[in-house]
């Protein structure tokens, strides 16, 4: 497809099969630039939308992935998409043998770097994350998907204003983040600031109800007033062209008023040519993210993998992530 792309770039069939390939096989973050593009050229199907809606959760064809690693032993692409799964199943040790595999061929792949680090935060590896942070190429020091990691981390051991920076670092780059949004939105309620933490409670909301349709969608193709709430859901936070590309998915749109008029303003709001998701303006995001990391999370890191040399039986702190999130349904990176 690439090899198309090269000779046709406008080739927008090769783009959509570039597109979900990437997605098949774990590398959600470059899917997303080529679903965009689909989207932007209006050339985009609901089930790329689907897959466009969050690029936090795995594509599932796990019989395909398997098969293709039993044909090319050596392909390093296939176990990062089943590295991605091994996480949503909890199946951690899987996860790190198949995320290391990747590495060792490209240590500058994004997602097998975040499905490696998010995998050690769980399994309490103190020790192998301070050597995979202090490993990070530098192209990957300040990813969005790298800072969540820190955040899980800092929050796991109860550093909250070390993992309240973690998460504003991930939303100033990913405003569409769904699970630093809802932690965050946690980390703001226990400090008493109620009306920071409900701004992004309610968009923690409204991920997971996108989250919730596109389920749907996967299963039935959805009803046309599920995707007009999706569309509605896209357009508050934030996503003007997929809000528009969803409802062009329903043509009984132009029956409803309120939904020609929202059409109309994303039309004229698009003209302006802006990015995929709108940045968090109106909030007041930590910029100092990177600085509180060095000046705290090194060496607090450094501090917790020399104590676990010390003791192999230490104490894990309490961590509720997963509850509360099952709780929201913003399960840990559940399948689509």
């Amino acid at each position: 497809y690439r090899e198309v792309l090269a000779h046709e770039p406008d080739n927008l069939p090769a783009l959509g099969a570039l597109a979900e390939l990437l997605c098949l096989s774990g590398r959600r973050h470059e899917s997303a630039i080529h679903l965009f593009e689909l989207v932007k050229q209006d050339c985009v199907s609901t089930t790329q939308l689907c897959y466009l809606a969050d690029i936090t959760r795995p594509v599932v064809d796990k019989s395909l992935l398997e098969q293709a690693c039993r044909t090319v032993p050596n392909d390093p692409l296939p176990r990062l998409g089943l590295a991605a799964l091994a996480l949503a199943e909890k199946d951690y040790a899987s996860d790190i043998r198949h995320a290391k595999h990747i590495l060792t061929f490209d240590a500058c792949q994004l997602d097998g770097q975040a499905v490696l680090g998010e995998c050690l935060v769980h399994v309490n590896d103190q020790q192998g994350l301070r050597e995979w942070d202090r490993s990070l190429p530098e192209q990957l020091q300040n990813q969005s998907a790298m800072w969540f990691v820190r955040g899980l981390w800092a929050d796991k051991n109860r550093r909250s204003e070390l993992a309240r920076a973690c998460f504003q670092a991930v939303l100033r780059r990913a405003p569409d983040h769904p699970r630093a949004s809802f932690r965050l939105s946690q980390l703001l309620m226990l400090e008493g600031k109620q009306e920071e933490a409900e701004f992004y409670a309610r968009r923690a909301t409204r991920m997971k109800e996108i989250n919730m349709a596109v389920q749907d969608v996967v299963r039935s193709g959805g009803h046309a007033d599920t995707i007009i709430k999706v569309a509605g859901h896209m357009q508050f936070l934030g996503r003007p062209w997929e809000a528009l590309a969803w409802y062009r998915c329903v043509p009984e749109y132009r029956r409803s008023e309120p939904v020609r008029q929202s059409v109309r303003q994303l039309v004229d709001a698009l003209r302006e040519e802006p990015p995929r998701v709108l940045p968090l303006a109106s909030m007041q995001l930590d910029l100092q993210a990177e600085a509180i990391w060095q000046r705290e999370g090194v060496a607090s890191l450094a501090d917790a993998a020399a104590a676990d040399k010390q003791s192999a039986s230490r104490t894990v702190p309490c961590f509720t992530e997963e509850a509360h999130l099952e709780c929201v349904g913003l399960e840990m990176g559940s399948p689509i």
